[in-house]
C-alpha cells in the first residue's frame, strides 16, 4: 500500500484501522458487491420509503451506496480514487 510504503499484512493496527475506517469514518478502501435481488436503479440512485413527520409513508430519492461511494472519492484530497 502505498500509503504507508508497505505490504497490508505488514501494517500496524492503527494503520489497518486508517485503510478499513470505523462506523463514523469511511476508510481508504471500500468495497461493495451488487446484489441479485436489487436493481441497478437502487444501487445507484433510487427511492427508498422513510416515514415523515405526519407519520406516514412516504418515498425520497436517495443516493444508492455506489453512487455514495463515488461521490466520497470526488471530495477526496489525494485523487487517487477509482471508482
Amino acid at each position: 500500500m502505498a500509503t504507508f510504503g508497505k505490504l497490508f499484512d505488514d501494517l500496524a493496527k492503527d494503520e489497518v484501522a486508517i485503510v478499513k475506517g470505523s462506523a463514523g469514518s469511511p476508510g481508504l478502501v471500500r468495497i461493495c458487491t451488487f446484489p441479485s435481488g436489487l436493481w441497478l436503479r437502487g444501487f445507484i440512485e433510487g427511492y427508498r420509503p422513510h416515514q415523515s413527520k405526519a407519520d406516514q409513508l412516504v418515498f425520497q430519492q436517495r443516493a444508492g451506496i455506489f453512487k455514495a461511494i463515488c461521490q466520497d472519492a470526488q471530495k477526496a484530497p489525494t485523487g487517487n480514487s477509482i471508482c
